[in-house]
């Protein structure tokens, strides 16, 4: 049988969405990381992107308004971000 392996850090996005973060793909839990990634997550959403389907299945761009990085075995918040209040996406 399998090692189960519990991840030492999850991202929430608008605290419905739960994922894995990935320090080898995203790089260290940190605010600037954590920009890079909800604006690579807003350009997958857009006509081509991976995650076109989301938008055209709800009909409108979900575009995350709070997102955080928690650490799972001590709870304690590592970075966060905050949507501004006016964004522009091109």
């Amino acid at each position: 049988m399998g090692k189960s392996i519990t991840p030492k850090y999850r991202i929430e996005i608008d605290y419905n969405d739960h994922r894995v973060w990935n320090c080898k793909e995203y790089g260290k839990p940190t605010e600037k990381n954590l920009i890079r990634y909800i604006e690579l997550y807003i350009q997958s959403l857009k006509i081509g992107g991976c995650n076109e389907h989301i938008s055209k299945m709800l009909g409108y761009m979900p575009i995350p308004n709070k997102a955080k990085i928690i650490n799972q075995f001590t709870g304690d918040i590592v970075a966060s971000w905050n949507a501004p209040m006016f964004m522009l996406i091109n």
